[in-house]
């Protein structure tokens, strides 16, 4: 009985090891950017840090904007959001670059 215990936790002690794992999930080089209003069909228009526009949406909607190619330094962009009635609301967006999650 006592050498089974010694098998028995000498495999776990092997074994454990080879189960036991992990992931990382590294984001991808664009980002999807959801905007919604009230009242619904504002139109938003996105510019870079550059001052182009790079996508035009009315609300609810979705874009895909690129990430920086530097994985270490935020893509920045403006998103202006207008609707009639409303005044113009000018919305800073920073994309992070890299994002490494580890399970």
């Amino acid at each position: 009985m006592k050498l089974h215990t010694i098998l028995v936790s000498l495999a776990a002690l092997i074994g454990c090891p080879l189960f036991a794992g992990c992931a990382s999930i590294i984001s991808g080089r664009q980002a999807e950017v959801a905007f919604n209003s009230y009242p619904k069909n504002a139109h938003v228009v996105i510019h870079d840090a550059d001052g182009r526009e790079v996508a035009t949406l009315n609300t609810p909607g979705i874009t895909t904007l690129k990430r920086n190619r530097d994985y270490l330094l935020p893509a920045r962009y403006t998103a202006t959001m207008e609707a009639p009635g409303y005044a113009p609301v000018q919305i800073p967006i920073t994309i992070h670059g890299l994002t490494v999650d580890v399970i």
